[in-house]
């Protein structure tokens, strides 16, 4: 039998997030605040758009503190970017904070923090957006959406702000099949 090896040997060290990684510890995860709006129409709009953007900093406490924003809407995005949230079109927008605790921040710095936002903060917390989704058109009455699973965190690129158009192949917010 195959001897196991320490969870932290898994870690590339070349990785400039490894001594991030290496010694968080999640201790919250929690929404901090949700925006919903549908018209009284049941249709949604052929075309969605997602926003995601993320922010990472460390307290003096030794926490990593993650903050992201999530919406999904019908309608443009501003020039920068932005999602826009009109009265009179589908908009689902969730933002969500995670806690992580550090032993010690000795020798991390705050690019790093950022870098770990960007790719841990995401990769945990796109399972709750995944649901607040669902479970919002749920309650919308119309038929749930589907946000397809993140294969990657640095599909985002940068992280601070990605948007993207919800229509493309793969990446579509889909129906949930009727069994």
């Amino acid at each position: 039998m195959a001897k196991k090896r320490p969870a932290t040997d898994v870690i590339p060290s070349a990785n400039p997030i490894a001594p991030v990684i290496k010694q968080a510890q999640l201790s919250d995860l929690r929404l901090l605040s949700c925006k919903v709006s549908h018209p009284n129409e049941l249709n949604l709009p052929p075309e969605l758009n997602q926003h995601v953007s993320v922010h990472g900093s460390l307290n003096k406490d030794k926490e990593v503190l993650v903050i992201a924003r999530f919406a999904l809407s019908g309608n443009s995005p501003s020039p920068s970017g932005e999602p826009v949230a009109l009265d009179d079109e589908f908009y689902i927008e969730a933002r969500f904070g995670v806690t992580y605790t550090l032993q010690s921040t000795e020798g991390i710095t705050q690019d790093q923090v950022v870098l770990f936002a960007q790719q841990n903060g995401i990769f945990n917390l796109w399972p709750y957006w995944r649901e607040f989704v669902q479970s919002m058109t749920c309650r919308m009455s119309i038929e749930p959406l589907r946000v397809p699973l993140l294969k990657s965190p640095l599909a985002f690129g940068s992280g601070k702000a990605a948007s993207s158009k919800a229509a493309g192949k793969g990446s579509k917010p889909k129906r949930k099949s009727k069994q």
